[in-house]
């Protein structure tokens, strides 16, 4: 099986892979996710915001809940990682812009980039509190450089940007269970 999603075609960015196993499974996934409508995606963020704040107001404090958001932190960063830099191959331009040039599709790449870090932002809030918000804002610079320095993609401010808002959007949960439970508590 081919896995077609990786940039657009006949770009040096695009890699047809015949890689086995999970490589193709979370290109598929990554595939079908952006293709998605928005609004469909915009529900799906807002079901998990919910049921991942009542999952904190539950369990936010037992041990075994932080256990579990240490390998699904792990597959967060594995996730991005793939999708922005692990996927791509030297294309010799080094090229830094605040944003993508305005086409049809730029707000779904915005979306896209929040939607990327969404995730990573509900595991490691349970693990770093606040702090998570700048281990997305540090990730995502960091693939940035890396796409600059090594030419693997179009580094953007406007990336940095929404990863950190995704980032900072899937701690709110976690913290305003906290925060609910302080006064509570209080």
């Amino acid at each position: 099986m081919k896995c077609l999603f990786g940039g657009n075609q006949g770009s040096e960015n695009f890699i047809e892979s015949d890689r086995p196993g999970c490589y193709n499974t979370a290109m598929n996934l990554g595939y079908m996710i952006y293709t998605q409508n928005l609004k469909t995606l915009s529900l799906l963020v807002l079901l998990a915001f919910l049921a991942w704040g009542a999952l904190c107001w539950f369990f936010g404090r037992k041990k075994l809940f932080r256990i579990f958001c240490i390998p699904l932190s792990a597959a967060s960063v594995l996730f991005i990682l793939l999708f922005t830099v692990l996927r791509r191959r030297s294309g010799g331009t080094h090229t830094l812009v605040f944003s993508a040039a305005y086409t049809s599709e730029f707000f779904r790449e915005l979306f896209m980039n929040g939607l990327l870090y969404f995730p990573l932002g509900l595991a490691l809030s349970v693990l770093l509190g606040p702090w998570a918000i700048v281990s997305g804002f540090v990730l995502s610079f960091c693939i940035e450089s890396c796409q600059y320095i090594f030419g693997t993609g179009l580094a953007q401010v406007t990336d940095v940007l929404m990863n950190t808002l995704g980032c900072f959007l899937g701690t709110l949960p976690y913290l305003l269970s906290r925060q609910i439970r302080k006064k509570k508590d209080g």
